[in-house]
């Protein structure tokens, strides 16, 4: 993976600072949004409160657990870990950026700035550092890479549409939507990733196949939140969002079905 001993114990001590530190920021951010009193309530509407307390339980569940187990796999040169761990820290940094540019100015406010800046440059490191020959030694010739890019295509024009569709909404009545901080990350970041991934797929370039894994892993992620916000939503007596679900309950498990495909075509081992 790297040239040398040397280089690669330097890299690993780094990268397992930064994520002992994330996990450590991580562990608190979340348990006190999902179990503490009032950690949302003064600014978000009821809805978003509860699905950021189910954001909160994804990442104590599967977030602090699978950056756990990316790091082991890492140290192990297994190069699987590579877009589970930067797939878990984009979802991190969706989640805990719009927190901090969204100005949830509670007693967390700092923990979310310092867990999107190091998921922000933990990605950087990890991308830029790849060694693209050895992660593509691992990838199967089955790889279904025009199945996943036109998944992705799909994210795409959906949302999309969606979004766009809301925007519009807000500028002809003058209401500031309260999603719109997710309407400019996905318009502006996120569905261009999706679609420049698709095309890389397409085109089976390495790169396509690294974040094809990392944006699935977050859109899971993401899918399985706001799926278990709508349940949080009807166990508080708030109003479900059933048209959300008709959207991403589809999706999502489109979505996981080809994360188990992808993994299944990257040599995934468990053995030390």
């Amino acid at each position: 993976m790297l040239r040398n001993d040397i280089e690669k114990n330097i890299w690993m001590r780094n990268f397992t600072f930064l994520a002992i530190l994330l996990v450590a920021v991580l562990l608190i951010t979340a348990r006190a949004g999902l179990f503490g009193t009032g950690i949302y309530d003064p600014f978000s509407p009821a809805k978003y409160v509860q699905e950021s307390r189910a954001q909160d339980l994804i990442t104590l569940v599967l977030g602090v657990p699978l950056t756990l187990l990316a790091l082991w796999a890492m140290r192990k040169d297994k190069q699987w870990s590579f877009p589970l761990w930067t797939g878990v820290l984009v979802y991190e940094l969706y989640v805990y950026a719009i927190y901090a540019i969204g100005g949830v100015y509670n007693t967390l406010f700092l923990g979310y700035v310092a867990a999107a800046s190091l998921s922000i440059y933990t990605i950087i490191g990890l991308l830029s550092s790849m060694d693209k020959a050895w992660f593509q030694a691992a990838v199967s010739q089955s790889m279904p890479r025009r199945w996943i890019g036109g998944f992705f295509l799909v994210i795409t024009i959906v949302f999309a549409a969606i979004w766009i569709g809301q925007v519009i909404s807000s500028i002809s009545s003058g209401i500031i939507d309260s999603g719109h901080l997710i309407f400019v990350f996905d318009l502006m970041i996120v569905l261009p990733a999706f679609a420049i991934t698709a095309f890389k797929l397409f085109q089976k370039k390495p790169m396509g196949d690294l974040l094809a894994g990392m944006l699935l892993i977050k859109f899971d992620s993401l899918c399985i939140a706001i799926a278990l916000g709508q349940l949080f939503r009807a166990m508080n007596a708030i109003d479900v969002e059933s048209g959300l679900l008709t959207v991403f309950i589809p999706l999502g498990l489109t979505g996981i079905v080809f994360t188990v495909l992808y993994f299944k075509n990257l040599k995934v081992s468990f053995i030390l």
